[in-house]
């Protein structure tokens, strides 16, 4: 899998690209040249410079810094959502998959419940009761995205329980906990890295939306959504400074599609023709 995912383009282009973000969030504090909460009244909107490569914003803040460091609170909280998905959506698609039954019928219709539900407007809500925060928009995002992988799994443990390795440990008198983690677990495990490389893209471009509408991150989070909000005053006269966040959410989104592509391609090499993309 390793040697046919260095073949795929998009996985090496992918994988390069969130390994860039991954350096940057790790090193967010000895890469930003300037305190990313620093207020300087007195440089604010200054154009880009020795001590402001990317310029100021309204209140005189390294527009570069605030960038550096978004992109560890971003990545972040999109990390930290999807892992959230994972841990409620696998064991529940694995026990439907599994125990089948009333308690396959169960999980099933929770799953339809929380896929029906609009996540703006339970955000909205979240929001009216527990005011509007990160976390809270997290929370939002894992509570109804596991269906997704709830099902996913669920479709891959019916097809695992066919195989005749699980027919040979249930006749040999394995206990079904033992058959679970052992032998359905792993092999249903590349279909949901492959949603979760995918998912976190998506959940980055709604956390900066749920930011941006003063939902999310709020002031003076240096947040690429917060930074999109400030900037909407000074669109027609500093249209430099919204174009900085979002070619972050930009390019961080389109990493994760192409490495969650070029990992499809590689875990699945005979969809895609047994060739690679060079």
């Amino acid at each position: 899998m390793l040697k046919e995912l260095v073949r795929q383009k998009k996985a090496r282009l992918g994988l390069a690209a969130v390994g860039v973000l991954l350096l940057i969030c790790l090193l967010a504090p000895l890469l930003a040249p300037n305190d990313p909460y620093k207020v300087n009244i007195l440089r604010k909107l200054a154009a880009p410079c020795a001590e402001f490569p990317l310029g100021t914003d309204q209140l005189g803040r390294c527009v570069l810094s605030r960038l550096i460091w978004g992109a560890r609170l971003t990545l972040s909280s999109a990390v930290t959502a999807t892992a959230l998905m994972l841990l409620i959506g696998v064991p529940l698609g694995i026990a439907a998959g599994f125990c089948g039954g009333w308690v396959d019928s169960l999980i099933m219709r929770v799953t339809d419940v929380a896929s029906s539900l609009s996540p703006s407007l339970l955000a909205l809500a979240v929001v009216g009761l527990w005011g509007p925060s990160l976390a809270n928009i997290v929370a939002v995002f894992a509570a109804l995205w596991w269906a997704m992988f709830a099902r996913v799994v669920r479709g891959a443990a019916l097809e695992v329980m066919q195989r005749d390795y699980v027919t040979a440990a249930v006749a040999a008198g394995c206990g079904r906990l033992s058959i679970a983690v052992r032998h359905v677990l792993p092999n249903v495990l590349s279909p949901v890295v492959v949603l979760a490389a995918l998912r976190i893209g998506t959940v980055i471009t709604h956390l900066a939306s749920f930011s941006f509408l003063g939902l999310g991150a709020q002031p003076p989070a240096a947040d690429w959504g917060v930074m999109l909000s400030d900037c909407r005053p000074y669109l027609s006269t500093r249209p430099l400074m919204i174009l900085w966040p979002g070619a972050a959410i930009m390019s961080s989104v389109l990493a994760f599609h192409l490495f969650g592509e070029g990992l499809n391609a590689a875990l699945h090499p005979r969809r895609e023709g047994g060739t690679s993309d060079d």
